[in-house]
């Protein structure tokens, strides 16, 4: 075989390569629109069934309900895309080897929360105004120890555990074989998107990103887990109690010392470095090619998935802060 032939060759599988990242971007991005249309369904479903039993709604059962329909709209769609990336990366070799614990696992953890407090501190002074429109409020209320129980349940140790095996477990890592760059910052702008208004948006997405490079790093899902569980655990107590509660005034002063702990990380890291060894957790596929985080983005930005995820989006937010 002549150079001619060798360079056309790889030049074909380098195109048969960038068709297969497009693919896998493309599902990516149907993943929330699948989510919304989901969540549309689940609320046709309960708005019909309110009208017959609206006692099914009160009280205890009501999170339950939610309980429901949440690891409906949630674990449904990323399941059919799990098993569409199956088809898709078959010919992709992952090789992910799991590192040894971070350096400091106890900073590295809480650091990691609080440097999510000090972007989400950074965006309430940014976009302040955006924040007091389109802020949707929890509204949690909990009567009695078993709703409060059911309420720590949906709020924070679901969405840690399904939130990070959908878009870490599911997204991430179907993307990281193309680019780890691209793949972190596609998966985080989607988990974002799922959030649906604006100023939570603009934290998940910034806080997705610390959860894609933290399982990225470790190559297991369990640091990103907890690290989601704890964060959304404090806003779940904080939204529970009163705000002049002695309860919430010393989860505000936790907040501030989680907020240090950013600093300390960001400090102690730049300087001693995270890895206790240098390992990649994707060695190259078996073609050998890395897209760029630009040409990632590219083919993310033009693509026609966004068309039904635009939509659905708009349909959303206009049920959460017009109608």
């Amino acid at each position: 075989m002549d150079f001619t032939s060798v360079l056309i060759n790889e030049q074909n599988k380098k195109k048969a390569f960038g068709k297969r990242a497009k693919t896998a971007i493309t599902f990516a991005l149907l993943a929330p629109s699948l989510v919304f249309l989901f969540q549309l369904i689940f609320s046709i479903f309960t708005g019909i069934i309110v009208v017959f039993c609206p006692t099914l709604f009160e009280s205890t059962m009501s999170f339950l309900v939610e309980i429901v329909g949440y690891l409906f709209y949630i674990g449904i769609p990323y399941l059919i895309i799990k098993l569409i990336y199956k088809r898709v990366n078959k010919n992709v070799e992952y090789n992910v080897v799991r590192r040894s614990s971070p350096k400091a696992p106890a900073l590295y953890i809480f650091g990691a929360v609080g440097v999510g407090y000090l972007i989400n501190f950074t965006i309430n002074i940014l976009f302040g105004s955006i924040i007091e429109k389109y802020s949707a409020d929890l509204g949690i209320q909990a009567n009695g120890v078993l709703e409060i129980i059911l309420c720590f349940v949906l709020y924070a140790i679901l969405p840690a555990l399904l939130e990070e095996w959908a878009f870490r477990g599911i997204l991430c890592k179907n993307l990281l074989p193309y680019g780890k760059g691209g793949a972190i910052i596609i998966s985080s702008i989607i988990f974002g998107i799922a959030h649906v208004d604006p100023p939570r948006i603009i934290f998940a997405t910034a806080f997705g990103m610390i959860l894609a490079v933290c399982y990225e790093y470790t190559g297991s899902l369990k640091i990103p887990m907890l690290i989601h569980f704890i964060n959304n655990a404090i806003s779940v107590t904080a939204s529970l109690f009163p705000e002049d509660s002695p309860l919430v005034i010393l989860i505000s002063q936790v907040i501030l010392g989680i907020m240090g702990c950013g600093i300390a990380a960001i400090i102690y890291y730049a300087n001693k470095g995270i890895e206790r060894k240098k390992i990649s957790i994707t060695k190259p596929n078996t073609i050998g090619f890395k897209l760029t985080i630009s040409e990632m983005l590219k083919r993310a930005g033009l693509n026609f998935a966004l068309i039904p995820l635009v939509i659905l989006y708009a349909i959303f937010f206009a049920l959460y802060f017009i109608v």
